[in-house]
């Protein structure tokens, strides 16, 4: 038993957190104190933390590389968890991505609106969906990453399209074209 120095209970251990610097290996305040400390002191934390970033910019990026090389194995591999566990965020990632290294602009399309766009049928030989997302004006021909430059099309559809304009792709020779088009 132990008595709390914030409300002066007498309480077991258990109700104390551990640190290591004190001379029994607990804290002085128990745990309720010491939440109820924390969340009436949270904004003030909060900017104390902003300043002591702003003023450690360095120290902070210097800790960062070497966190990165010494961590590099295991934060690949949770990169890779995450991109296969939330596919649809990962697609819209990196068409945000491709579109401002293009410097073509990008306009906020969500996560609900890329899965909205991709349930619909093929635009262009209307297979039943899921579709695959496709730009009308390809991202590397100066197309946005909006959502009125955006179409569903079928995987055989968007393969067959590549990098064309939806209008050239349209009319021109390939397979699957002639295949969409054919009425």
């Amino acid at each position: 038993m132990k008595t709390c120095t914030k409300c002066g209970r007498l309480k077991p251990l258990d109700a104390y957190n551990k640190r290591r610097a004190a001379t029994n290996g607990l804290q002085s305040q128990c745990r309720q104190c010491t939440i109820a400390w924390n969340r009436a002191n949270k904004r003030r934390k909060n900017d104390l933390d902003r300043v002591w970033r702003a003023d450690n910019k360095e120290h902070i990026r210097q800790y960062d590389v070497v966190y990165r090389e010494l961590n590099r194995e295991s934060i690949s591999k949770g990169k890779s968890i995450y991109k296969r566990e939330n596919p649809e965020i990962t697609k819209l990632h990196g068409h945000r991505h491709r579109a401002r290294k293009a410097g073509n602009g990008v306009n906020m399309v969500s996560a609900q609106e890329m899965s909205d766009i991709a349930a619909r049928p093929c635009t262009a030989c209307g297979a039943a969906g899921p579709s695959e997302i496709d730009h009308i004006i390809p991202v590397g021909r100066g197309g946005a990453h909006t959502i009125g430059n955006l179409m569903p099309l079928c995987k055989s559809c968007n393969s067959s399209k590549n990098d064309l304009l939806y209008i050239e792709w349209k009319y021109s020779a390939r397979p699957q074209a002639l295949k969409a088009f054919a009425a």
